[in-house]
């Protein structure tokens, strides 16, 4: 039996909030989100205090930091772990060394990719969460 719902109607569309400086950057990660066909973005931000800011008020399931921008992404990263829920926050910078990604791991963040070597890596993790979204959450 064939449903009448398209498949992309039945799953869920997820919210997703972009926070880089870059204009480039921010155009680059939404095409990537537009690949999964799962996402849609809510807010941009080019700063820190207002990704934190977009975060608290949307509410949405991923957020994706760049670590150098106007107010540290860092920063930004730790305020919004604070929050309950906490949304998946992904670290996508071109400073993602060795150390920078220890330290935004202990601040929290879920990953953490290199904006010019890691966009497939990237890609396939933010495939793999919105197929494992879980609804009831």
């Amino acid at each position: 039996m064939q449903s009448s719902v398209p498949a992309s109607a039945a799953r869920p569309h997820l919210r997703a909030v972009i926070a880089d400086d870059s204009q480039l950057i921010r155009k680059r990660l939404l095409e990537l989100l537009d690949e999964t066909g799962r996402f849609y973005l809510i807010a941009v931000a080019r700063d820190a205090l207002s990704a934190v800011d977009a975060t608290r008020l949307l509410q949405p399931h991923l957020v994706i930091l760049d670590i150098r921008m106007a107010g540290n992404g860092i920063s930004a990263l730790k305020k919004i772990k604070q929050d309950i829920p906490a949304p998946i926050v992904i670290m996508f910078s071109a400073f993602a060394t060795h150390e920078y990604r220890a330290h935004c791991l202990e601040r929290g963040a879920d990953y953490v990719f290199d904006k010019a070597l890691e966009q497939d890596a990237f890609l396939h993790t933010v495939e793999q969460f919105a197929a494992n979204f879980n609804t009831e959450l």
